[in-house]
């Protein structure tokens, strides 16, 4: 809804941004598309559905999103030839480098734990961020940052066996991090120079747009997103009630 409304808000300032249509589309070209669009809602409502429902764990959520996109893709196609083989090499290829980082981050926590660092680490930053909210601010900070520099999993693995710790150490509620931590990763994906959606948006539009347009046209929504995360930090209430609805049902 707020980003509904800032969106609204930015039209009316400045109505160039959002251009009335000179083009009448037929109402069946509508429909036509909307079909087209069907498959995104199936796999929301698959993965999201069978989450809520207790279907499967949200740690297969992600098998069952990709086995969909899979039945979908092969509805489409009809046939294995031409496609299957390359989509399954890159699959590969960045399943490859994920597990890389992930075992690299395995490997570092362990040895952080062994030498007595993240004792260190907890105390160090307890001493500063006396309170849950002074220590979400700051980790909000720290992920901002380093989400122009890093990819989302990278930054994940560095600095979750730091901070984690810290979060156990100020009773903090594992949810409420998890979600604002959830929503800084959406920052990070739009945020320049490393934005990953940036340059998926890039690609989309071709040579319609050069990158500096597109950073340029994000940061209203970066700015939405900082209200959203403010939100978030200031009533935990907003990213925990519905969670704890569910457990206590």
């Amino acid at each position: 809804m707020l980003y509904l409304v800032g969106v609204y808000v930015l039209v009316r300032i400045r109505p160039s941004l959002a251009p009335p249509i000179k083009d009448q589309v037929p109402r069946r070209e509508k429909l036509r598309s909307q079909g087209n669009i069907s498959p995104i809602a199936i796999l929301m409502l698959l993965v999201l559905g069978g989450i809520y429902s207790g279907l499967f764990p949200p740690s297969a959520a992600g098998a069952a999103g990709a086995f969909g996109a899979f039945c979908i893709a092969l509805n489409r196609k009809r046939t294995f030839r031409g496609w299957l083989i390359p989509v399954l090499q890159d699959a590969a290829s960045i399943s490859c480098i994920i597990f890389v980082i992930l075992i690299g981050g395995l490997l570092l926590s362990r040895m952080l734990v062994v030498v007595g660092v993240i004792d260190d680490m907890v105390l160090q930053i307890t001493s500063i961020a006396s309170t849950p909210v002074i220590f979400m601010i700051l980790a909000s900070v720290l992920y901002i940052l380093l989400g122009c520099f890093l990819d989302t999993t990278s930054m994940m693995v560095v600095t979750l066996p730091f901070l984690f710790p810290v979060v156990v150490a100020l009773n903090i509620d594992p949810i409420w991090f998890g979600i604002v931590l959830v929503k800084l990763i959406e920052i990070s994906v739009v945020t320049p120079p490393v934005g990953i959606n940036l340059f998926a948006v890039l690609s989309a539009v071709g040579d319609k747009a050069s990158f500096q347009h597109v950073s340029k046209g994000v940061i209203p929504f970066i700015f939405f997103d900082l209200i959203v995360l403010a939100l978030l930090i200031l009533f935990p209430e907003l990213a925990t009630w519905l969670p704890q609805q569910m457990i206590a049902g």
